[in-house]
């Protein structure tokens, strides 16, 4: 994934933000995260003229696909305003008319109404999709910023109900700083105890994930793969 280069102002509101260990995402304050962060793909639902994203939750995505352009002026909202077309098996996806209020990564950097979001979906073989997302922003970024992502299908599975904002607590007790965690120091001696490899299988997909701990000075580092199991 490319590293995404921002305008000065948006950079200090990304800080900002991370100092205080997002409290103020939209997703802590119960509104919709915007199609920027990466909700993957719960469902898809496809008509000759329409494309829906399903996600969990009561959140949704329509597309369309009956040669309409983009609006102009579109009224600004959440998930923004698509329309796609068929390049060979890729389906490109064109966006606008977002508002401003969501966050385009889990860092906080923040976008204006401008925003253009361009995807490119495609599915290499059953069971798997391929995702690369473009975003402009002049106002906000510094050059677009591209996201490519990977999906496999979970079967057996169905789209549930979530509701944050029917009884949502938490908000008022997230008062920490990033700048509060200080970290402890362990004599490297106890971490050497740790030093190895470990296998471990992941209940959702039935995948083998090693994990390898490696001492490097005073840090435990960890490094992970998965290998499917046969």
């Amino acid at each position: 994934m490319d590293s995404v280069k921002v305008q000065p102002w948006a950079k200090a509101i990304s800080e900002k933000r991370k100092e205080n260990l997002g409290s103020d995402s939209p997703g802590t304050r119960c509104l919709p995260p915007g199609p920027a962060i990466d909700l993957g793909v719960g469902k898809v639902v496809q008509t000759a003229n329409l494309l829906l994203m399903l996600y969990d939750g009561t959140l949704y995505r329509e597309i369309f696909l009956d040669g309409r352009q983009l609006e102009k002026a579109p009224n600004p909202d959440w998930m923004g305003y698509s329309v796609g077309h068929w390049e060979g098996d890729t389906l490109v996806i064109e966006s606008n008319g977002f508002n401003d209020r969501t966050w385009l990564d889990d860092d906080g950097h923040p976008h204006t109404e401008a925003l253009r979001m361009t995807e490119r979906l495609r599915r290499p073989d059953f069971g798997h999709l391929e995702l690369v997302r473009t975003l402009t922003d002049d106002g906000a970024l510094a050059q677009p910023w591209t996201v490519p992502m990977k999906f496999e299908i979970n079967p057996d599975t169905e789209q549930l109900e979530y509701v944050c904002n029917e009884n949502e607590r938490d908000r008022v007790h997230l008062i920490g700083k990033a700048s509060d965690d200080k970290g402890v120091k362990v004599d490297p001696k106890v971490l050497t105890k740790y030093v190895g490899s470990y296998e471990l299988k992941i209940p959702e997909n039935g995948k083998l994930l090693t994990v390898t701990f490696t001492v490097d000075g005073d840090h435990l580092v960890m490094a992970a793969s998965a290998r499917a199991l046969r």
